[in-house]
C-alpha cells in the first residue's frame, strides 16, 4: 500500500521524504523498548514465583511438624482430614491473597511512580494514564494464587497422609530409624557432632540447597545486566568497522518505474551529489533484509558489498563468498558451511547465501560480500554504492543525502537505553534477592533448631554454654551455606545462560553477548556470607530462648 501511494503521490510532485508508520522510530521504538523491558520482568516474575512457592512448601511442612501432636489429636478424636487440610490451606492462601491485593495496590500507585519515572528519563512522552491491565493481574495475581494452592496442597497432602498415631508419636519422617554412620574417632568431638547435625538434617540442606539456588541467580540477575551493558559498550569501541559508517539515501523518485528517464536523471544527479574528497572515505554497496518471521521475531540485517582491498574489512570477498558478523552467528547458532535465508522487508521474495566463515564484528547483525557480488544479487548498476566506510566525519555531502550514521553513539544505543531504563530497576532485584536470601536461611535454621529443641535443652542442662551449642547446631549451617554458595554458582551461570538467550531472542533486536564479570561472583559470595551472619545472630538468639525444660517433653 505504501508503494502504491508513493507512485501516485511521484506522479505528481517529487518527494524528498517519506516515512511510513512501520519504519517511524518516533511512534515504534518506545513500544518496542518497553515489550523487551517485559520480557526481562517476566523472566524475574517467574524466578520470584518460584521461589515464593518453595517457602511456602518449607513452612507448610515445619509446621504439620510442629504441631504433629496436635494433629494426632484432632484425628483421634474425630476431626476429619478434610477439615485439617482446609484448616492449613487456609493460612497461606489468605497470605498470598493478602500479598496480591497488597502488590496490586502498590503497583497501580507508588511503583508506577517508579516505572513511569524510569521511562521519562529516557523519552520524552506526553502525560500518560494508568489503567488496568489484565495480562498483569493474570500473571501476578492468579498464577501465584493457583501455584500457592498447588505447592501448599501437595506439601499437606503428603504430611497429613499418615495414621493419627504416627501424628502422636511425632513419627511423621516417613520411614523407620537408621543406623548412625560411624566416624572416626580421630575427629575432634566437636567435629563429629557437626558432622552427625548434617547427616540428620540432610533433607532440610537439600532444601536449603535448592532455596540458594534460586536466590542466588536472582542476585545474578540483577548484577549481571549493568555488567553485561558496560562491556558491551566497552567491546564496541574496540570492535568497530570504523568510526564512521554513512548509509546514503538515493531520492524516491528513482524507483519511479513509470518515469524511467527521469529516475535515470535523478540517479546520476543523486550520484554526483553523494561524490566526496573525504580522503579516508571508502564506497560500499548497501542493502537491508529481514530474518524471516518464525519461531523468533524478524530481524533486520545489513548486508556489506565491500571491495576486495578494503582498508577497513580484512576478508577474501571475492566470488559469491558470504561473511557474517560473530553477533549472527552467535544470536542464531551458524557456522561456516550452513546457509541463510533472508528476505525483503514486507515482502516475499527471499534470498539464500551460503555462509563462508564468520567475522568478528558484535555491532550488528549483517553479512560481508564483495561489493560487485551484492549488486549483481539485487541487480544493481556494477558501479553503484551506498555508503561510505570513513575514519572521520564526511562534511561535504549533503545531509538530505544521508540516511543513517552508524558511530560508537549509534552501536551502543540498545545498551545504554537498557542500562537507563532497567539500571535502577536491577538494585531493587538485588535487595529482593537478598532479603530472599535471608528468609530461606532463615526459615531452614528455626526448623533445624526447633527439630532439634530438646537435643539443646539436654545440652544447657549438661552446662554448654550458648556459645557452645551455637558451634554445635548453628555453625554446621553456617559451613554448608558457604559450601553451597561456591558449588551452585557453575549451575547458575547454566541457568542465567539460558534465560539472558531466550530474553534476546524474543525481545531485543540486534545481539548483545553473555558477560560475566569474575567480580560478580565475589559480590555474590560476600553477599551471602553478609545474610548468613545476620541469620546467625537471630539464631543465636533463638537459642538462648530454648528452655530447660524443653528435655522433660516427648521423652519416648
Amino acid at each position: 500500500m505504501s508503494e502504491e501511494l508513493m507512485k501516485q503521490i511521484g506522479a505528481n510532485v517529487r518527494p524528498e521524504d517519506y516515512v511510513p508508520r512501520y519504519l517511524n522510530q518516533a511512534i515504534q521504538f518506545t513500544g518496542e523498548d518497553m515489550g523487551s523491558d517485559k520480557a526481562m520482568m517476566i523472566a524475574l516474575l517467574y524466578i520470584l514465583i518460584v521461589i515464593i512457592a518453595f517457602v511456602f512448601g518449607i513452612t507448610m511442612s515445619s509446621t504439620v511438624s510442629r504441631e504433629a501432636n496436635v494433629i494426632g489429636t484432632l484425628l483421634a478424636s474425630g476431626f476429619r482430614w478434610g477439615e485439617l487440610f482446609r484448616h492449613y490451606m487456609a493460612a497461606p492462601l489468605c497470605v498470598t491473597a493478602a500479598g496480591a491485593i497488597v502488590g496490586n495496590i502498590l503497583g497501580y500507585t507508588v511503583f508506577r511512580i517508579v516505572c513511569a519515572g524510569m521511562y521519562y528519563g529516557s523519552y520524552s512522552l506526553p502525560t500518560y494514564v494508568t489503567l488496568w491491565n489484565g495480562e498483569a493481574f493474570f500473571l501476578t495475581t492468579v498464577i501465584p494464587l493457583l501455584l500457592m494452592g498447588a505447592v501448599s496442597g501437595v506439601v499437606l497432602w503428603w504430611k497429613l497422609r499418615l495414621l493419627p498415631l504416627r501424628f502422636l508419636r511425632r513419627d511423621i519422617a516417613g520411614s523407620g530409624r537408621r543406623r548412625a554412620l560411624r566416624l572416626p574417632v580421630m575427629i575432634p568431638f566437636f567435629g563429629r557432632f557437626r558432622v552427625r547435625v548434617i547427616l540428620q538434617n540432610i533433607s532440610n540442606y537439600m532444601i536449603l540447597l535448592v532455596g540458594i539456588l534460586f536466590a542466588n541467580l536472582l542476585l545474578m540477575f540483577g548484577l549481571l545486566l549493568p555488567s553485561v551493558l558496560a562491556h558491551h559498550q566497552e567491546e564496541m569501541e574496540q570492535n568497530m568497522l570504523c568510526p564512521y559508517q554513512y548509509i546514503l539515501r538515493p531520492p524516491l523518485g528513482i524507483e519511479n518505474e513509470e518515469r524511467r528517464l527521469e529516475g535515470l536523471l535523478a540517479m546520476l544527479y543523486f550520484c554526483r551529489m553523494v561524490e566526496t574528497d573525504q580522503e579516508s572515505a571508502e564506497k560500499f554497496s548497501a542493502w537491508t533484509l529481514n530474518t524471516p518471521d518464525g519461531v523468533y521475531k524478524s530481524e533486520e540485517v545489513l548486508l556489506y558489498g565491500i571491495d576486495k582491498d578494503s582498508r577497513y574489512i580484512s576478508l577474501e570477498a571475492d566470488g559469491d563468498a558470504v561473511y557474517i558478523s560473530s553477533a549472527y552467528a552467535d544470536k542464531f547458532g551458524i557456522g561456516p558451511g550452513d546457509t541463510v535465508t533472508l528476505k525483503e522487508p514486507y515482502e516475499d521474495t527471499r534470498y539464500s547465501f551460503t555462509v563462508t566463515g564468520v567475522y568478528d564484528y558484535n555491532g550488528a547483525l549483517a553479512l560481508f560480500m564483495g561489493r560487485k557480488y551484492l549488486n549483481k544479487v539485487f541487480d544493481l548498476d556494477t558501479d553503484y554504492f551506498g555508503g561510505y566506510f570513513s575514519d572521520t566525519e564526511i562534511r561535504d555531502i549533503d545531509s538530505e543525502y544521508i540516511g543513517t550514521v552508524i558511530d560508537l553513539d549509534a552501536l551502543t544505543k540498545i545498551s545504554r537505553q537498557l542500562m537507563v531504563s532497567m539500571g535502577n530497576m536491577m538494585y531493587m532485584v538485588d535487595g529482593f534477592a537478598i532479603v530472599m536470601f535471608v528468609a530461606i536461611m532463615y526459615l531452614l535454621s528455626k526448623i533445624i533448631i526447633e527439630k532439634n529443641a530438646q537435643s539443646i535443652s539436654m545440652a544447657k542442662i549438661l552446662g554448654y554454654t550458648d556459645g557452645e551449642i551455637m558451634r554445635l547446631y548453628i555453625l554446621p549451617t553456617l559451613f554448608v551455606t558457604v559450601f553451597f554458595l561456591i558449588a551452585t554458582m557453575p549451575v547458575e551461570y547454566g541457568v542465567m545462560v539460558y534465560i539472558f538467550r531466550m530474553i534476546m531472542m524474543n525481545s531485543i533486536s540486534g545481539w548483545i553477548p553473555l558477560y560475566v564479570d569474575p567480580v560478580i561472583y565475589v559480590k555474590m559470595f560476600f553477599l551471602g556470607l553478609l545474610a548468613c551472619g545476620a541469620v546467625t545472630a537471630l539464631e543465636y538468639r533463638r537459642v538462648g530462648r530454648v528452655p530447660m525444660g524443653e528435655a522433660l517433653k516427648n521423652v519416648e
